[in-house]
Protein backbone atom coordinates (compact mmCIF):
# COMPACT_ATOMS: atom_id res chain seq x y z
CA UNK A 1 0.00 0.00 0.00
CA UNK A 2 1.30 3.42 -0.88
CA UNK A 3 1.73 6.32 1.50
CA UNK A 4 -1.35 8.16 0.24
CA UNK A 5 -3.54 5.13 0.80
CA UNK A 6 -2.16 4.63 4.29
CA UNK A 7 -2.83 8.24 5.23
CA UNK A 8 -6.37 8.04 3.86
CA UNK A 9 -7.01 4.82 5.78
CA UNK A 10 -5.59 6.37 8.95
CA UNK A 11 -7.82 9.44 8.54
CA UNK A 12 -10.91 7.33 7.91
CA UNK A 13 -10.12 5.24 10.98
CA UNK A 14 -9.77 8.37 13.12
CA UNK A 15 -13.10 9.72 11.88
CA UNK A 16 -14.78 6.39 12.62
CA UNK A 17 -13.28 6.10 16.12
CA UNK A 18 -14.23 9.64 17.12
CA UNK A 19 -17.71 9.23 15.62
CA UNK A 20 -18.32 6.05 17.60
CA UNK A 21 -16.99 7.73 20.77
CA UNK A 22 -19.29 10.73 20.23
CA UNK A 23 -22.41 8.60 19.85
CA UNK A 24 -21.42 6.26 22.70
CA UNK A 25 -20.95 9.24 25.02
CA UNK A 26 -24.42 10.46 24.07
CA UNK A 27 -25.86 7.07 24.93
CA UNK A 28 -23.96 6.39 28.18
CA UNK A 29 -23.52 9.80 29.85
CA UNK A 30 -26.64 10.87 31.79
CA UNK A 31 -28.28 14.18 30.82
CA UNK A 32 -28.15 15.38 34.44
CA UNK A 33 -24.37 15.15 34.41
CA UNK A 34 -24.16 17.18 31.23
CA UNK A 35 -26.51 19.91 32.49
CA UNK A 36 -24.52 20.17 35.75
CA UNK A 37 -21.32 20.42 33.74
CA UNK A 38 -22.79 23.17 31.53
CA UNK A 39 -24.01 25.12 34.58
CA UNK A 40 -20.60 25.01 36.24
CA UNK A 41 -18.90 26.32 33.10
CA UNK A 42 -20.76 29.65 33.39
CA UNK A 43 -18.82 30.60 36.53
CA UNK A 44 -16.43 33.47 35.74
CA UNK A 45 -12.70 32.81 35.89
CA UNK A 46 -10.84 34.56 38.70
CA UNK A 47 -10.21 38.17 37.72
CA UNK A 48 -12.68 38.05 34.85
CA UNK A 49 -15.60 40.44 34.95
CA UNK A 50 -18.95 38.78 34.03
CA UNK A 51 -19.77 41.58 31.57
CA UNK A 52 -16.62 40.86 29.52
CA UNK A 53 -17.98 37.56 28.25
Amino acid sequence: MRAGGRIALYGATLVAVFGVAFYAAGAFVPDGFVSHWEDSSSVPIQGEHPDQR
